[in-house]
């Protein structure tokens, strides 16, 4: 959608990407598989039709992650494409049409990075449901990370509860910085937070200027939290998959 801006053709979805949206859609596949299934075995219309009102409501949830994660890899994409055409150190010395291309790098850079930690509650709520989990009774308000620790008490049978505690781990360094620039844009930001950056600036720039964060450094760590979306979504569905096949139905 984004890359006419840029004179490009359209995606052509390949590495964990294409892996995400081929687990996202197998698992479209085997419940639409299994509501035809339950609509050939079943004599009672009335039960038909409240499986596939069921079935259908959890089709429209998952469905729902291939358009968050399409929305992710966009705007992670305008961000790089607009950081290319930021030179100055510092905001100052830009001119315009710099400055215009920093204040659209910016805007992609916050939307993805709300949408990496978006994407993967809603994970943990679909989890939670399909797994019946149950998590709103240790936690009534909960994310994505409250869902794995609770999968692991309740359900540590599944292949995915190791799969997903792995990838947490691998990208746990990366996914702080993220959690700690989510939280500074969503709610301000502290005092003792305040001080760190004001010290920081105060030693490191010149006075009256206002320097531009590393570009190159922030993409590395925004696509390793891509990154982290991406295989658990890969690892979630597909341990779904897995589950719905092994139970013969919809859970």
């Amino acid at each position: 959608m984004l890359r006419y801006l840029f004179e490009e053709p359209r995606r052509q979805d390949e590495g964990i990407l294409r892996e995400a949206m081929e687990a996202l859609n197998q698992y479209l596949r085997k419940l639409e598989r299994g509501v035809l299934d339950e609509r050939r075995a079943s004599r009672s219309s009335q039960q038909t039709e409240e499986t596939e009102k069921l079935v259908r409501s959890v089709i429209i949830k998952a469905g729902g992650f291939i358009r968050a994660l399409d929305e992710l890899e966009q705007s992670i994409y305008a961000a790089g494409q607009f950081s290319r055409r930021v030179r100055r150190r510092f905001i100052e010395e830009m001119d315009l049409e710099e400055l215009d291309h920093y204040h659209r790098y910016l805007y992609f850079y916050k939307n993805a990075l709300l949408r990496i930690f978006s994407t993967l509650d809603k994970l943990g709520y679909f989890l939670d449901e399909q797994l019946k989990l149950e998590t709103e009774k240790i936690k009534q308000r909960f994310s994505y990370f409250t869902v794995l620790r609770r999968m692991h008490q309740r359900r540590p049978d599944l292949q995915m509860d190791n799969q997903l505690y792995q990838i947490k781990e691998s990208f746990q360094a990366s996914m702080t910085i993220l959690r700690k620039q989510r939280n500074t844009e969503t709610h301000f930001m502290n005092t003792e937070l305040v001080d760190d950056l004001l010290q920081a600036k105060m030693e490191l720039f010149p006075p009256g200027k206002t320097a531009v964060e590393s570009l190159e450094d922030n993409l590395q760590t925004l696509n390793q939290g891509y990154e982290m979306v991406c295989r658990s979504l890969t690892a979630a569905f597909a341990g779904l998959s897995h589950e719905f096949q092994r139970s013969g139905r919809h859970r």
